[in-house]
């Protein structure tokens, strides 16, 4: 049993780790566990504060040459970490859980008839609402690290895992929840609903071309349209003339990708060109 395991773990591996049970399995002799894992970025912990993860566990991660072993340096390794499919028995342990949340979304959200598709969505909305409950209460859900790890990661990809529901219906039932202000998500990870900021445009460059002023924008978060904001002013007065939004097709967060803003380029130069030709 892993308690049973740990302190020897612990002194052969001088780990300032500290570890709690909070759900065990057992098959055939064999504990898998939702595991409360407290420790410290340095040993010096009276000069830092603990961290607290939640792991998927087994009695191999605690026995030496099958989950870590010390190298020819003393130095210690993990064999094979926190690979699920490391273990024969994990997988089965998972499999058991995904079948406990299941009936225990059926006993809280009716599951429809196929076929009834905005009766599935209500019941998808229902069942995310719960899973997301469980992920905030560090409940056993994902077969690597959980739901807990560095903060309480809910995916989206674990719902699908879940339910065993198309993931058209599974967006839909995502949308439904944030036009209901109940949760949202930051790329696939579920998180609970915020109110967006203020959009506020962020201007990248201005370009003064005869008496017109080129302006382009870039959104300030990601809660605006993923887009350019370009505009054309009258230099002089200052007198807004043109504008329109242009979509961006790369990711922001690494800066413009080199074709968004060749593209943005191309039409800011073809607004310009129309409003010459008003003008003539």
């Amino acid at each position: 049993m892993i308690m049973q395991l740990v302190p020897a773990y612990v002194k052969a591996t001088q780990s300032n780790h500290s570890y709690r049970v909070i759900r065990s399995f057992v098959v055939n002799g064999h504990e898998v566990a939702w595991v409360e894992v407290t420790y410290f970025l340095n040993s010096d912990a009276a000069h830092n504060q603990p961290l607290q993860e939640y792991r998927v566990m087994c009695d191999c991660d605690f026995i030496e040459g099958i989950g870590w072993n010390i190298d020819g340096c003393g130095r210690i390794y993990t064999v094979h970490g926190r690979d699920a499919n490391a273990c024969e028995t994990r997988p089965v342990v998972m499999e058991m859980r995904r079948q406990e949340l299941q009936n225990h979304l059926e006993r809280v959200a009716d599951k429809p008839e196929d076929g009834d598709s905005k009766e599935t969505v209500l019941y998808v909305v229902r069942a995310i609402e719960v899973l997301a409950t469980f992920a905030q209460h560090h409940v056993m859900i994902e077969a690597g690290t959980g739901a807990g790890f560095w903060g309480g990661y809910f995916y989206l990809q674990t719902v699908q895992q879940i339910l065993d529901i198309e993931w058209p219906i599974i967006h839909t039932a995502m949308a439904v929840l944030y036009k209901r202000e109940k949760l949202d998500l930051n790329g696939m990870v579920v998180i609970p609903y915020t109110t967006p900021p203020e959009p506020k445009w962020t201007t990248y460059d201005i370009v003064d071309i005869d008496k017109y002023s080129l302006k382009r924008c870039l959104p300030s978060h990601d809660r605006m349209p993923h887009a350019w904001k370009l505009s054309i002013y009258e230099t002089s007065s200052n007198t807004l003339l043109q504008e329109r939004q242009l979509q961006i097709t790369q990711p922001l967060e690494w800066g413009v990708d080199i074709e968004d803003l060749a593209g943005s380029e191309a039409e800011l130069k073809r607004m310009l060109l129309s409003l010459q030709d008003q003008s003539s």
